[in-house]
């Protein structure tokens, strides 16, 4: 008698091998879809950006109100918070969302000069890598042009941002990561 066919031992090493390499490649794409999900928030904080500029190209170079009273605001609701003109909050609102969405952590900051229109701004976002939120995995854009990693700095708490300027100019910006 001419069997053709495979025997059991061999259907469960074929098993074996397929489960092997089929569990390689899912802790694989694990990595890839964090690094996916760091590319969009960097790429939707991208989009903020450009969109406050061209807000500001037409506005005087301001980017609407953006403080109380003179004062740093923080908190990123569209209400509370930074660009608080309803012109340009329809533009940028659904992009602060989706960075909302993907990021566990988001603060913004306006800085007026004296008016209540912000003269400069910034944004940070914990990117989904991160898992620990001391760690240089945060992001921030700024209305400098800033588009980076930033320092989160363990003693003394965040130190995302930085300002500079005297009191009738004062500037917010995002505080780059320095490698030395």
């Amino acid at each position: 008698m001419n069997n053709k066919g495979f025997t059991l031992i061999e259907l469960l090493v074929v098993i074996a091998i397929i489960g092997i390499l089929s569990g390689i490649v899912i802790t694989a794409l694990g990595g890839a879809q964090t690094k996916a999900k760091d590319a969009k928030i960097q790429s939707e904080m991208g989009q903020l950006r450009s969109a406050a500029e061209l807000y500001a190209l037409s506005n005087n170079n301001t980017y609407g109100k953006g403080g109380l009273n003179g004062r740093d605001t923080l908190g990123c609701t569209d209400s509370a918070g930074m660009f608080q003109d309803p012109t340009l909050v329809k533009y940028i609102s659904s992009i602060l969302s989706n960075v909302k969405i993907g990021s566990t952590y988001v603060q913004c900051v306006t800085r007026p000069s004296g008016t209540t229109n912000a003269t400069s701004w910034a944004v940070v976002a914990l990117l989904p890598s991160s898992s620990v939120p001391t760690d240089e995995k945060w992001w921030c854009v700024d209305s400098s042009g800033y588009n980076g990693k930033v320092i989160y700095g363990v003693s003394g708490g965040p130190r995302w941002f930085k300002s500079g300027g005297g009191r009738e100019s004062r500037k917010i910006e995002c505080n780059p990561v320095t490698t030395s």
